[in-house]
């Protein structure tokens, strides 16, 4: 994951491009940054219907919750989307299916749902508890030393 940057780069940024009209590798190249997250940094203001004056007016803490879509007050812990395991295990099984694609399948039907190591530790523990293991019906059942003949 990339780091963010601080808010006095963001806030350049949207100077740089929103008041003095300059173009992306420009203001990369004044700011020290790549044209990517440039070009990010443009993108979440605009997804924020964020102008110039309104970026003026805000505290970094307001402008960093309108970039990075914060909630307020924290969500509680099982309050996240719960995987379907048994789908997991039995899309995995499949060939040329992994892990990765089945949680990028999982983020674009819920954004806010776990992380790829949350979700790995979470399909694993419970496919543990899940899945009993099946009775092995008269192999089990005889002691050790003892045959099946009478």
């Amino acid at each position: 994951m990339t780091e963010r940057l601080s808010m006095r780069a963001i806030r350049e940024i949207l100077r740089q491009r929103w008041v003095q009209g300059q173009p992306h590798r420009a203001v990369a190249l004044s700011t020290g940054r790549s044209v990517g997250a440039v070009y990010e940094t443009l993108r979440r203001a605009a997804d924020a219907g964020l102008d110039w004056e309104r970026v003026q007016g805000m505290t970094d803490d307001a402008l960093d919750a309108a970039l990075y879509r914060r909630p307020a007050v924290a969500s509680p812990r099982g309050a996240r989307p719960q995987p379907d395991c048994v789908y997991l295990h039995t899309e995995r099984r499949k060939p040329g299916v992994t892990l990765e694609l089945l949680h990028l399948e999982y983020l674009e039907r819920h954004p806010d749902g776990y992380r790829y190591r949350q979700l790995n530790e979470t399909a694993s523990l419970r496919s543990a508890v899940r899945v009993p293991r099946l009775d092995r019906g008269a192999r089990g059942s005889r002691g050790v030393g003892e045959s099946g003949a009478a």
